[in-house]
């Protein structure tokens, strides 16, 4: 399944594995301290004899007893001796396996969910009729000037066409070209800004954050390739494809957004040239990774998007 590969690469990743493990072990000491806190001052209230009619919840809940016990030096050696012990040592390494395969379970559930949720919205919003997003104009009506009285007898509608420049590529074999061997495509933001608001609404922020994309900008989307039919330059093929059409057209920029976990599109994009435009944080273990690419840049410009490329790389877990 789609979803078990992506959650495959998210644990694979370097940054999730360190987050995983931080956690695991925060969590493990917290409850391990508390543990250790309990009985050794349950242990030294019973040697000095302070302790024989309390039980250690009453303790927990006078905290002035508690703070009191843990000034006493016996008390602070009782707790060294308790963590060093095997049983504990033993106890904490049960705890840190138990959190462990607990915070991986969630994030499978939510990977999973996330994932059919992803599938979905593309069906909604393109993938479910690619002929009408991608190739299909719309017709809109403006009205006249009715400002001045000269034109008050002239009133109407005049009906315009705005142009899509969406387009949709397939990759196959000019022998079996049922094949399909990879696809990519270039959408025309400007065209769908009604689209990408109500997206952005039903995602449940407000109108008054919504970005108006830009008329020069072209978003580069469903780039994929077979799995059978990777490293044979398709990719690349595609991209260059969609950049010259882009181009051709009168865009200034293509952008993107991906994941930081699809390291493999990702070390392709950078190295063709898109330079990275800010990282969002999703979830603890989602990260976006929004890029653009000038399709007019100077040579300096590109100069320094290659002294940029292995910093690019490092910042999401990557190396060049």
């Amino acid at each position: 399944m789609v979803g078990d590969r992506i959650f495959q690469k998210t644990v694979r990743h370097r940054n999730t594995a360190f987050s995983i493990l931080a956690k695991s072990l925060t969590y493990t000491l917290v409850l391990e301290f508390l543990l250790v806190t309990l009985f050794a001052v349950n242990n030294n209230n019973s040697n000095t004899g302070t302790g024989s009619g309390t039980s250690v919840g009453g303790m927990m809940g006078d905290f002035r007893v508690l703070r009191e016990a843990l000034m006493e030096p016996t008390t602070v050696q009782g707790m060294v001796g308790q963590f060093l012990k095997p049983s504990f040592l033993l106890l904490g390494a049960g705890m840190t396996v138990l959190v462990t395969l607990a915070t991986v379970y969630s994030m499978y559930y939510s990977n999973q969910k996330e994932t059919q949720t992803y599938i979905q919205g593309c069906l909604d919003e393109d993938l479910g009729d690619i002929v009408a997003y991608y190739q299909k104009d719309v017709s809109i009506v403006e009205k006249q000037d009715k400002d001045s009285k000269a034109n008050e007898h002239k009133t109407g509608q005049q009906q315009q066409k705005k142009k899509n420049r969406s387009q949709f590529w397939v990759a196959c074999l000019e022998s079996h070209p049922q094949l399909v061997l990879g696809c990519i495509s270039l959408d025309d933001v400007a065209f769908h800004s009604e689209s990408l608001l109500s997206k952005h609404l039903k995602q449940g922020s407000p109108a008054s954050s919504f970005e108006e994309p830009s008329e020069f900008d072209a978003e580069l989307r469903r780039l994929s390739v077979h799995p059978n039919y990777r490293r044979l330059g398709i990719a690349k093929l595609l991209i260059q494809t969609l950049k010259d059409s882009a181009k051709k057209q009168g865009f200034k920029r293509v952008i993107l957004t991906t994941t930081i976990h699809q390291s493999e599109a990702l070390v392709g994009y950078i190295r063709f040239g898109f330079e990275r435009e800010k990282l969002v944080r999703i979830t603890e273990f989602f990260t976006l990774w929004y890029g653009y690419l000038r399709l007019n840049a100077t040579a300096k410009e590109i100069e320094a998007q290659k002294e940029n490329q292995a910093l690019f790389l490092r910042e999401v877990g990557l190396f060049n």
